[in-house]
């Protein structure tokens, strides 16, 4: 029954077993999902139940488990999964789980600055990078080993570093400085934009901000033209051709997938995102396709640069964001603090490991053997123990928006008072910053 159902998913989020349990007992699904007006009536619910600085909600399409993880209540996880003992690292703890009130704030002024008409506007927020926090360091290393499980795909990691082609972490110069960690986010269809958003500043896109500033993007910014001339030449290269009305399909179909939830998103979306964000975006991927003998099937064309090209440099940030695509899902890919008070300097290796450079997607015809020259028009290029690499900056928190400052401060407070050894409390635990006081 519906009231059941409601109930069920109240308690899978406050740890009511017994409304869970009954559910259960009267024939309820595990996996039936949220409905909008189901999330909005057990929100509604949830509201005088949660402390007031608890900014969790439950979303449309989530299932009692999805609530019990998000309100890490593992209690009602062992009801519902009776049988399941989940490896280290399969219950994630991603920042905005841990400091949802702090998130939210940070979504706020992600999303207003999404909003800003002025394309020559000063959008430190979206120019931000995330990084794995140095506290981490401090960690003994099995609990150190628990909290990077908890925020990074394992799975991605070992298929990105896998010795037969590796596509992440391959060079020694480069590590361990700029090791790069590949964030888990189980946004499916909206993955890429779940990656784009932890990888700047650590949150999830739960929202679709950025779902609805790309759809604006492929409407107001004249892509068209660049993409079906760096189209048609790359269907000229594989040997047929098409014809405008074919073509404009296509751009049709790319626009609805952008303004639909959990429609899948590609290329051409990441390459709009670049804009959204006026920055460079270096995408990290698999480019053989093997079947399950290991034997080469195919080739996929994901990895690349992928430059606002549309858009001013001056008024775009060199500083690039780093994603990586793999087994059909899109992973934010961050390096570590190298301090918590001053900036971090991580190196992004521009070639692949046979010195070959990575693609730079949507060329017009006239570019084409330029790729080194706008590459280092666009981004802060060195060599690296031979490696040309693009600089990416993560600045000293001081610098960074203060809701970003925040979310942070929470969230190492959050490792702290879950792994690190016990001992007296730090001057920020002491004293909440005046962002939580609010």
């Amino acid at each position: 029954p519906q009231a059941q159902w409601l109930g069920a998913s109240v308690g899978a989020a406050v740890g009511q077993e017994e409304e869970v349990g009954r559910y259960l007992e009267g024939g309820g699904l595990v996996a039936r999902r949220l409905a909008a007006p189901e999330a909005s009536a057990v929100n509604a619910r949830l509201a005088p139940l949660l402390s007031p600085t608890d900014g969790r909600q439950v979303r449309r399409g989530e299932s009692l488990v999805d609530i019990a993880l998000k309100f890490d209540q593992h209690q009602v996880l062992a009801i519902l999964c009776p049988d399941a003992s989940p490896p280290a690292g399969a219950l994630k703890r991603l920042p905005s789980h841990a400091c949802p009130s702090e998130a939210q704030a940070v979504a706020k002024q992600v999303y207003g600055c999404l909003e800003a008409e002025d394309g020559r506007a000063q959008v430190p927020v979206l120019h931000t990078t995330f990084a794995l926090p140095f506290e981490l360091l401090s960690f003994p290393e099995e609990e150190r080993r628990q909290a990077m499980a908890e925020l990074l795909d394992l799975d991605a990691k070992g298929t990105l570093e896998a010795s037969a082609e590796p596509v992440i972490n391959w060079h020694a110069s480069l590590l361990p400085h700029s090791r790069l960690h590949p964030l888990h986010n189980g946004g499916m269809g909206d993955c890429l934009l779940h990656s784009v958003s932890l990888a700047t500043n650590g949150t999830e896109d739960l929202d679709l901000g950025l779902r609805k500033a790309l759809t604006r993007a492929l409407k107001t910014v004249d892509l068209y033209p660049r993409w079906r001339e760096a189209r048609a030449r790359e269907a000229a290269i594989n040997g047929y051709r098409a014809d405008d009305w074919q073509w404009r399909k296509e751009w049709a179909e790319l626009s609805r997938a952008a303004q639909t939830p959990r429609s899948s998103l590609e290329q051409t979306h990441v390459w709009a995102l670049a804009h959204v964000l006026r920055r460079p975006v270096i995408m990290y991927a698999v480019h053989r396709i093997r079947n399950f003998k290991d034997e080469v099937v195919g080739v996929a064309s994901h990895r690349g640069i992928y430059l606002p090209l549309l858009l001013d440099p001056a008024h775009c940030s060199p500083n690039p964001l780093a994603l990586a695509y793999v087994r059909g899902h899109y992973v934010g890919l961050v390096g570590s603090e190298q301090e918590a008070s001053g900036a971090s300097r991580i190196m992004l290796p521009l070639t692949t490991p046979d010195n070959n450079l990575l693609p730079l997607h949507f060329l017009l015809d006239h570019e084409v053997g330029q790729e080194g020259a706008m590459v280092s028009a666009w981004l802060s290029c060195c060599s690296i123990g031979g490696v040309l690499c693009a600089e990416q900056r993560c600045e000293a928190r001081a610098r960074r928006p203060q809701p970003c400052q925040a979310l942070l401060t929470r969230y190492t407070q959050d490792l702290r008072r879950r792994f690190s050894p016990k001992g007296p409390a730090s001057q920020e635990e002491r004293e909440p910053s005046e962002a939580q006081t609010d």
